[in-house]
């Protein structure tokens, strides 16, 4: 008789999927944020520094504002919704929030896109299925939903970036994609953007924060991982670093995993030891 040899089946451990997001030393960098397109004000370019959280994980909820420009429902079709593109808004200027480029659309034809997201919020400017113009190239526009990111001198660019790709998972997720259906309009028409991410070097970072994302959305996808910090003066509940302390400081913070499916209900306490502001 022959025998049959079953793959095996995978194990879902939400435990060491919390541990592997976990940063025990969250990153400090100095970067350049660029602005100054033909189309927009205020764009000068201007020095941040960033820090990352202590998780790769983003604790904040995801929802979407949704604020169509004019016009939104007219517009043609996609062929197919096949990629997302990852655009950030060249603009550094401190209005050039997710609501002001909400009005900035409402003002200025020929250009178009699906989403922005800022520190605070994602606002939807056409529906998914709805052809933008921001790719520079026919593809681009006629089958990817485009997303930029706000990158003002007055934003929490990290906070930005995780809610961005806490976005593309669930489109990636929504839309049947997997996570190679990503593009930089960089891909389309060789435009260097989303340049402040791109110059930084830190474009592999933010694939690797979709990918968590996107893991939590399909392998994680009964699970609930809700964030609670102990040391609310420098992380918040989102692990996000809110405050750097004047000596490095060693912070904990505890994540409630539960699934209503199952009655599965477990919480693991981490550990990130953010650099001070005296001692790097």
């Amino acid at each position: 008789y022959g025998l049959s040899v079953l793959p095996k089946t995978a194990i879902v451990d939400p435990i060491a999927f919390v541990l592997k997001a976990n940063t025990p030393e969250p990153f400090i960098r100095d970067i350049v944020t660029y602005g100054a397109d033909h189309y927009e004000v205020g764009g000068a370019n201007v020095r941040a520094n960033i820090i990352s959280s202590v998780s790769k994980l983003f604790g904040g909820e995801h929802q979407v504002r949704v604020s169509y420009m004019p016009g939104a429902n007219d517009r043609p079709n996609l062929t197919g919704i096949n990629y997302i593109t990852i655009h950030d808004t060249g603009n550094t200027s401190g209005t050039a929030t997710a609501q002001g480029h909400v009005n900035f659309l409402a003002g200025v034809p020929g250009v178009s896109w699906h989403y922005t997201i800022d520190e605070n919020e994602i606002v939807q400017h056409l529906p998914d299925h709805k052809r933008g113009a921001h790719a520079g190239n026919t593809t681009g526009n006629a089958e990817s939903i485009g997303l930029e990111m706000a990158i003002n001198f007055r934003a929490d660019h990290y906070r930005t970036w995780q809610r961005s790709a806490q976005l593309v998972a669930h489109l990636l997720v929504e839309h049947n994609l997997g996570m190679n259906r990503i593009r930089q309009h960089y891909d389309w028409s060789g435009k260097d953007c989303p340049r402040t991410l791109r110059n930084a070097n830190l474009y592999p970072m933010f694939m690797e924060l979709i990918q968590f994302e996107y893991d939590r959305l399909t392998i994680y996808s009964g699970y609930q991982f809700v964030f609670e910090s102990h040391n609310p003066e420098i992380i918040s509940n989102e692990g996000r670093v809110i405050a750097r302390p004047l000596l490095t400081t060693t912070v904990s913070y505890t994540v409630h995993i539960t699934n209503a499916s199952t009655g599965y209900s477990e919480s693991v306490t981490l550990y990130s030891t953010i650099p001070g502001r005296l001692a790097y």
